[in-house]
């Protein structure tokens, strides 16, 4: 497993995972795992949208 993955991609691949585990409280976890990852992913992309200023120049009215 790289160690520079993207959380979204790894919140993919937990997300994977769940769907072929049987027991369904390790199914439970691992929904929760990718949960967590996509919320990081979102807070990394809204720090870069911050970093880039890319908010101001989606918004033609500002």
């Amino acid at each position: 497993m790289p160690s520079q993955e993207h959380p979204r991609d790894r919140a993919q691949r937990y997300l994977a995972m769940a769907e072929t585990t049987p027991d369904p409280h390790i199914a439970n976890g691992l929904r929760l795992l990718a949960a967590a990852y996509l919320e990081k992913a979102a807070k990394e992309g809204e720090q870069q949208r911050q970093l880039t200023g890319s908010e101001r120049h989606e918004d033609p009215a500002s």
